[in-house]
């Protein structure tokens, strides 16, 4: 069993729980739950990076990817917020 600690999550035999206010598959991007463009252009610096030397399908591939999870972190983050509305 392989633990690794990051300073945004803790990973455990390939999978990543991220700390609050991070996503992305090693907690690499920073989810601000009111701003999906902030998100986006993490997504847009994080596949540049990976990418830079490569086809431009891994760019569109990462970007898609990435792109979902800011887009369902903000979903998840609202559902949970009008529940917690409604329970006052």
């Amino acid at each position: 069993m392989l633990f690794l600690i990051l300073e945004r999550g803790l990973c455990k035999n390939g999978k990543c729980n991220c700390m609050p206010g991070f996503i992305g598959e090693y907690c690499e991007i920073a989810s601000n739950p009111k701003s999906v463009v902030e998100c986006a252009s993490q997504c847009l610096d994080k596949c540049l990076k990976e990418c830079k030397d490569t086809e431009i399908s891994c760019y569109s591939n990462c970007s898609n990817d990435c792109n979902s999870m800011c887009i369902d972190k903000l979903q998840i983050d609202k559902i949970s917020n009008n529940s917690n509305l409604n329970k006052n």
